[in-house]
């Protein structure tokens, strides 16, 4: 909580103690009419303090939305010393002058006749300085009901503000995990292809294996026949032999630039090696498409093959 000073609409001084403001505000009021304190919790006006003939008034508007008005009571010595001194002279003064005039009280009154009836009605000066009196707080209240009224409308756009802003975190927030999503599942699949190329070498190199065994078979009268297995694989390994490919970093690729089109070429997966050529084994399908790898050949720019 904290109190601004206000002379003549232009802040004057900021309090974070009432006592010190109520002094200024009481010594102010001498020169300027227009002098107050607002009063400010968690940067919002939450009342009003004014002077009116020597009388400290806080004004604010209650829970039901209604201006509440009372007289200060709690007062700073300085002001409560001040305002008792100043009453006293003013009462001396005023003796002082009715004795020289001799003006009765009842000459201040004036009788003023109503033009549609005939009653009297009686006015002092005192009422006329009330009724001026209660015309400027009424002023003053609508003046501070204005304000206040203005600040609620700030804050409640501030508040749409903040909504607003935090809508936008919420987007934002909602692409950042899609984008995240999606580079995870991209992620996946290239470790998914990674993996089967990595299986594509292992039997790739196996088939190197089985190619050479079975040339030395062949050189030796042991076989007749090519196994139906290796029969579309063995032309393939026989052309990269005979092109001195073989044994080479760029092997694998030769291998793969003369695979058919199409799936034709049978690669089984987890064979043993050693049955390979027992036709009563059997074989299950191969989860490597020859055509995807020919068209996704971009794993390793080098790969280790088995050598003899």
């Amino acid at each position: 909580m904290y109190f601004i000073l206000e002379v003549d609409n232009s802040i004057f001084n900021i309090y974070n103690d009432l006592k010190g403001a109520l002094i200024h505000l009481y010594k102010l009021n001498k020169f300027s009419k227009q002098v107050q304190i607002n009063e400010f919790i968690n940067g919002y006006i939450n009342g009003n303090y004014t002077i009116k003939n020597n009388i400290i008034y806080y004004s604010h508007l209650d829970e039901s939305n209604n201006i509440s008005i009372k007289e200060v009571v709690n007062l700073p010595y300085e002001i409560i010393k001040n305002r008792k001194s100043t009453g006293k002279s003013n009462e001396k003064s005023n003796e002082k002058s009715n004795e020289k005039s001799n003006v009765n009280v009842s000459s201040d009154i004036n009788v003023r006749l109503p033009n549609i009836n005939t009653e009297i009605k009686i006015t002092t000066q005192n009422d006329s300085e009330e009724d001026e009196k209660k015309e400027e707080e009424i002023i003053d209240l609508e003046e501070l009901k204005k304000k206040i009224e203005e600040l609620n409308k700030l804050k409640e756009q501030e508040l749409e503000d903040l909504q607003n802003l935090n809508q936008n975190f919420h987007e934002f927030q909602t692409k950042v995990i899609d984008e995240k999503f999606n580079l995870d599942a991209e992620k996946l699949k290239l470790k998914q292809n990674k993996e089967k190329w990595e299986e594509f070498k292992n039997i790739f190199n196996a088939d190197k294996k089985i190619y050479k065994i079975m040339k030395e078979q062949i050189s030796k009268n042991e076989i007749e026949k090519i196994p139906e297995l290796f029969e579309k694989k063995f032309p393939i390994f026989k052309i990269l032999d005979e092109n001195s490919q073989l044994d080479t970093p760029q092997e694998i690729y030769e291998y793969i630039k003369l695979l058919p089109e199409d799936d034709s070429v049978y690669i089984p997966k987890n064979i043993a090696l050693k049955g390979l050529f027992n036709e009563s084994n059997e074989v299950g399908p191969s989860s490597i498409s020859l055509t995807e790898l020919k068209g996704n050949n971009n794993f390793e720019t080098t790969i280790d093959t088995d050598e003899e």
